[in-house]
Order: C-alpha cells, then sequence, then structure tokens
C-alpha cells in the first residue's frame, strides 16, 4: 500500500508541476506582448505627406495612326507633375513610357524619349 500512495503523491506532484509552469508560460508570454515603453507618448511617432499630382496634355495616352519611318516628330506629349510637400523630406518620383502595343513592322523601330524641363529649382 505504501508504494501506492508513493506514486499518487509522485503523480500529483507532477501534475502541480505542469500546472504552474503552464501559468509561468503563459504569464511571461503575456506579459511579453502587451509590454509597452514608458517614456513613449501619443505624439512621439508622427507621420506626415505631401502631394503628387500629374497632368497630361490631351490626356493620359498617345494614339497616332497611319505612321510610318520618318526623321520628323510624329508626337509630342507634355506632363506637367507638381508636388506639394508640406514636410521637411524629399519627395522622389519616377516617370516611365509604358508602351502596351507596337505593330509597327520593321528594321528601324519607333524611338521614345523622355526628356525633363525643370521650371524651379527643387527639382
Amino acid at each position: 500500500m505504501e508504494q501506492e500512495e508513493i506514486k499518487k503523491k509522485q503523480k500529483r506532484v507532477m501534475i502541480y508541476i505542469m500546472i504552474i509552469s503552464l501559468i509561468c508560460v503563459v504569464g511571461v508570454s503575456y506579459a511579453f506582448f502587451t509590454a509597452g515603453m514608458s517614456s513613449e507618448t501619443s505624439t512621439t511617432v508622427r507621420a506626415d505627406a505631401g502631394t503628387m499630382k500629374i497632368t497630361y496634355s490631351g490626356g493620359a495616352n498617345i494614339n497616332l495612326a497611319g505612321i510610318y519611318p520618318k526623321d520628323d516628330v510624329w508626337a509630342t506629349k507634355t506632363i506637367t507633375v507638381t508636388g506639394n510637400n508640406t514636410t521637411d523630406a524629399e519627395m522622389y518620383y519616377k516617370l516611365t513610357l509604358v508602351v502596351d502595343s507596337n505593330t509597327f513592322k520593321t528594321d528601324d523601330p519607333l524611338q521614345y524619349e523622355l526628356v525633363s524641363t525643370n521650371t524651379s529649382t527643387n527639382g
């Protein structure tokens, strides 16, 4: 009988140890994920942004029909980029030309050129 009581006590002790371990793990996890920095305030982190406006003369597309190879310019597209930056941070932008379809079949393909004209001292 004494052996049986010892086994029951050992079993009880193991169950208590597992319960206490589980409570400790849950408590430490909760403390870790809810810990905050006491020196932070609601206004410590602030984000500002500006706006970038793009204006296309005659719409955003360049549509041409009946073109053929020649040295003269077929079309000129004027794009105005205006930045309204209300912050001290620099506002970067990148312009690219995307050609959706070019069915002009020749050894001398169409050529495209992007030219920048800065109208102020901030570009």
